[in-house]
């Protein structure tokens, strides 16, 4: 994010010796589209209408600069220290978006675009240890569900029949005898032949 346009521009960009590069990414999957929530987008907006540079996240000192990746970590550690929250880098934040985004549902092929994994088979490599505990989570569940289902089938009271009948009419009924009757004749006459 430190190099992006508020064109939303979001190309792989690395600072070299004061210079905005447009690098390649590691893999043919980085290069990718990336949907941002509603709100992130409204305070995008909120901060381009008030912007001086056309960067996001502009340098202080020369504003038609982004801000170095160096300003950015340190900045990152003054928060996180005020806050008295562990000490972690960026690439931390990427795999804590990850972690929640995995325990709250989100399928690995959708994470594994969002990421920009060559597939989700890698996504599912590196978080192994999540979805061990989802598998956990959902084998519970349907320890729990299938009890609330035999409970239900304890209480209902069973017959020896394979198949009850079911109550007829008087009509049904005697259709019923008819059809019998007369397929007996049938049979009868057929065998006198």
């Amino acid at each position: 994010m430190i190099g992006v346009k508020f064109s939303f521009d979001f190309a792989y960009r690395s600072i070299e010796g004061g210079e905005v590069n447009i690098g390649e990414t590691k893999t043919e999957k980085g290069t990718r589209t990336i949907l941002l929530p509603k709100g992130t987008l409204k305070i995008l907006t909120e901060r381009k209408k008030n912007s001086v540079s056309e960067w996001i996240f502009p340098s202080l000192l020369a504003p038609e600069k982004p801000t170095a990746p160096s300003s950015a970590y340190h900045r990152l550690k003054v928060i996180l220290k005020g806050a008295k929250l562990p000490d972690i880098r960026f690439h931390d934040l990427r795999h804590t978006f990850a972690t929640h985004a995995l325990t709250s549902g989100v399928d690995a092929k959708t994470l594994s675009g969002i990421l920009g994994h060559v597939s989700s088979a890698t996504t599912l490599d590196i978080y192994s240890h999540i979805t061990d505990e989802m598998q956990k989570s959902a084998a519970n569940k349907i320890e729990k569900h299938f009890a609330k289902k035999k409970s239900r089938l304890s209480t209902v009271s069973t017959t020896t029949e394979k198949y009850p009948k079911k109550p007829q009419t008087r009509r049904v009924r005697r259709i019923s005898s008819r059809i019998r009757a007369k397929s007996a004749r049938q049979a009868q006459a057929e065998f006198i032949r």
